[in-house]
């Protein structure tokens, strides 16, 4: 299958502290990628860079075969076409629910008001809000925000999604339906980068687990054996520290 995210030798500094450092990757349309790694490590400002919320310093991303990382690039254009979900909601307060999912089809996309509306109904019900199309986001719990910015993003038809550790704000008890809904998307062959420590969903919906540590890719497998047989000290420390246990063989 076809690689629609390929990154090349990426740089990205922040004064004196150097991010990124050369980092090389490729999607193939359809996989979903895991990306673990200490904070600090980069991972977000890596997603950033995709989607051009960052500009690298050095380094080229293409996506869907387009150069994005070109000076003459269309910038509103590329992100409207690469959804991204945050740590945080980021949703817009004054607006209903089905008001923050039509808003961008509507002034991005140039859709009628109708047919938006058509479209942000479905994606609320991809995602279980089909009840909740006129509350607003303050009356909705964590996990129904995280929802409704997946349903969001997903109303663009993006090429790929990004997830910044989309779990990381909730309650634990409300992390399970955000869960639910991004594995509903992997399995519709949604494209996704998911930077996450959650590693339950890593083994089961992850295709490609990604370790990130100072700036750089430092190893990668499947999920049975990126687990299971880790080849690098320091991705073995840190699935130690984040209390991974081996599956009991039971479930």
């Amino acid at each position: 299958m076809q690689n629609i995210v390929v990154v090349k030798n990426l740089h990205k500094s922040f004064g004196e502290l150097h991010v990124l450092q050369g980092v090389n990757m490729e999607v193939k349309k359809q996989e979903v990628v895991v990306i673990l790694g200490p904070s600090g490590s980069g991972k977000s400002t890596f997603l950033r860079c995709i989607n051009l919320l960052a500009h690298p310093d050095e380094g080229h991303v293409w996506v869907d075969g387009e150069e994005i990382t070109d000076p003459n690039v269309d910038v509103a254009r590329i992100r409207s076409t690469i959804g991204m979900v945050f740590q945080q909601f980021n949703l817009f307060p004054h607006m209903d629910a089905i008001g923050n999912v039509m808003e961008g089809l509507v002034t991005v996309l140039g859709k009628s008001k109708d047919e938006a509306r058509e479209i942000a109904i479905g994606e609320l019900k991809k995602v279980g809000l089909s009840d909740k199309l006129s509350a607003s986001p303050g009356n909705l719990s964590g996990g129904q925000q995280q929802r409704l910015a997946i349903a969001r993003a997903l109303a663009m038809k993006p090429k790929v999604m990004l997830f910044d550790e989309p779990t990381s704000a909730l309650d634990p008890e409300l992390i399970a339906e955000v869960l639910d809904a991004m594995k509903n998307m992997a399995d519709e062959g949604m494209t996704m980068l998911v930077v996450t420590h959650e590693l339950d969903f890593a083994r089961r919906v992850g295709q490609r687990i990604c370790m990130f540590s100072e700036g750089q890719f430092i190893e990668e497998g499947n999920p049975e054996e990126f687990f299971a047989r880790p080849k690098i000290a320091r991705t073995r420390k840190f699935l130690r520290q984040i209390t991974w246990e081996p599956d009991s063989g039971n479930s």
